[in-house]
């Protein structure tokens, strides 16, 4: 099971819901309210697998600063309360793979960052990495 914070359908944008209100997820209440739906998934599905967020390496590339550091924060917020209730899940984020492999072009620049920079905050939560492929993208 997946849970995404951002918008999926934009990587470049805050989900729709957040836009029409004025939120982000860079702001605490908002990211508090994303990491109690997520224990009450977890808690209710009880899945083997629960990905945080979808598209990591996109969501930096072409979304602000903000937003960017708003998704890696409310990922290992949540991460940190999952694991101290003791969730029998494996955890993980994805990043989309043709962007990781230059395939994807983002703010008119061919200079992509290592995926390494990604899981910078997140090496000490023994994440697993998941590869998405975007056929809406692939040529």
């Amino acid at each position: 099971m997946y849970i995404d914070p951002q918008n999926g359908l934009d990587r470049t944008s805050e989900a729709n819901a957040l836009v029409k209100r004025g939120l982000s997820i860079a702001d605490t209440e908002v990211r508090q309210k994303y990491q109690h739906f997520v224990i009450v998934m977890d808690s209710m599905l009880m899945p083997d697998h629960l990905g945080l967020a979808l598209e990591t390496n996109l969501i930096r590339d072409a979304a602000g600063a903000s937003m960017y550091e708003g998704v890696k924060k409310a990922v290992n917020e949540t991460a940190a309360k999952l694991r101290a209730a003791n969730t029998k899940a494996k955890l993980s984020i994805s990043v989309q793979a043709e962007h990781a492999w230059a395939g994807l072009p983002v703010n008119h620049s061919k200079e992509l960052k290592p995926i390494s920079v990604i899981f910078h905050s997140l090496k000490n939560l023994e994440f697993h990495l998941i590869l998405t492929w975007d056929l809406n993208h692939h040529h």
